[in-house]
């Protein structure tokens, strides 16, 4: 079984490298299930850990081929960062309300 599993993770590898990623997730996804489920019935061999440790890397490595990488409209995160600075900013005046510091008439001198 170990054999297979080792065999799989080089061939996943082969078919990253040579712009196959979704297949090398298809075959590194139920490697790592099964392998997952055996760790979890107790068998911890230090073969098998490792080959669970390189399945998992892999299909981190063929996953983060496939997915699209995310880049946020400029606009989205403009407005984003306006609509923080608004809520800060007025979580700021409800404080100084609070306090009192804020909604108090200043005295007059009589200048």
């Amino acid at each position: 079984m170990l054999q297979f599993g080792e065999s799989t993770v080089r061939l996943a590898e082969v078919a990253r490298q040579s712009g196959h990623a979704a297949e090398a997730v298809s075959e590194l996804w139920p490697l790592v299930a099964r392998r997952e489920a055996r760790v979890e019935d107790g068998h911890t061999e230090r073969d098998a850990l490792h080959l669970l440790a390189r399945a998992r890397v892999g299909l981190g490595v063929a996953l983060g081929n496939v997915l699209p990488e995310e880049r946020p409209d400029k606009r989205l995160l403009r407005s984003r960062l306006i609509r923080r600075d608004q809520r800060r900013r007025d979580a700021g005046i409800r404080a100084g309300r609070r306090s009192g510091r804020l909604g108090k008439q200043m005295p007059t001198t009589g200048f």
